[in-house]
């Protein structure tokens, strides 16, 4: 069981993601941490360091890009390996067998997973999640120590900044921006939103600088266009000049 291939789990949920169309049943694997979330995912590692907690291997759920972006900056502080597995098997049987296969077999470990799943990796490890109130929140951390007896005591801590989000995820419109966004409710359906005012600097930045690209190449062309046709016509005047000196001499 998990229990038995480690003592001490660290168990999160990533770090917030922009979610690019939410409620049509789309792939939601390649969707990726928002700015907040990079520098969450830079805490994290921050957090690591600063309360030097020892770690052997981290384990984040395959396919999913935002899992494994939480866990970069970690994985580099540490170079240590990240194995993926499968989240959503049933009983988190994936989790367990990748860990008890570990060689050698992992004693501190890290596991990056989703909101929804959290809950089930507390009852696989044989801990009651209910014990643990509000386990999907963004920054959460919890360090969960089984003792000899096999008894196990968490840990609530923090990493990042609050989730002043509301737990929400970040939303691109369908055919938007690729950095622009609408919140979306707690359980990631279908809902209306708003532009999210913490993408809007990212949209307002790209769209001065293609503006000024535009205008900036539009004054080059008209002041290359306005040189040639002033070169052009001193040409002309040179070519007529030369022209009438050659018929006065003749």
């Amino acid at each position: 069981s998990l229990r038995r291939a480690a003592t001490t789990f660290y168990i999160l949920r990533h770090a917030e993601r922009f979610v690019a169309a939410a409620g049509n049943g789309e792939d939601d694997s390649q969707e990726v941490l928002t700015p907040e979330g990079l520098q969450r995912a830079r805490d994290l590692r921050q957090k690591m360091m600063d309360e030097h907690l020892p770690l052997d291997e981290i384990f984040v759920s395959d396919e999913f890009v935002r899992t494994l972006q939480t866990a970069s900056p970690t994985e580099f502080l540490y170079q240590v390996s990240v194995a993926e597995y499968s989240a959503f098997s049933p009983d988190q049987q994936d989790l367990a067998d990748k860990i008890a296969n570990s060689n050698p077999c992992p004693d501190k470990v890290m596991i990056v997973t989703h909101g929804e799943i959290i809950v089930d990796v507390f009852n696989a490890l044989g801990f009651d999640a209910t014990q643990v109130p509000d386990v999907t929140a963004f920054g959460k951390f919890f360090t969960l120590v089984f003792d000899e007896n096999g008894d196990g005591t968490v840990t609530e801590s923090t990493y990042g900044s609050p989730d002043s989000m509301g737990n929400q995820p970040f939303a691109l419109p369908l055919g938007g921006l690729g950095n622009g966004g609408v919140d979306l409710p707690e359980d990631d359906e279908a809902g209306e939103g708003h532009i999210s005012s913490a993408a809007m600097p990212t949209f307002v930045i790209i769209t001065v600088i293609i503006v000024a690209l535009l205008l900036g190449s539009f004054a080059f062309w008209m002041y290359t266009r306005r040189k040639n046709e002033k070169a052009r016509k001193l040409a002309e005047k040179q070519s007529y000049a030369q022209l009438r000196e050659e018929i006065e001499i003749h």
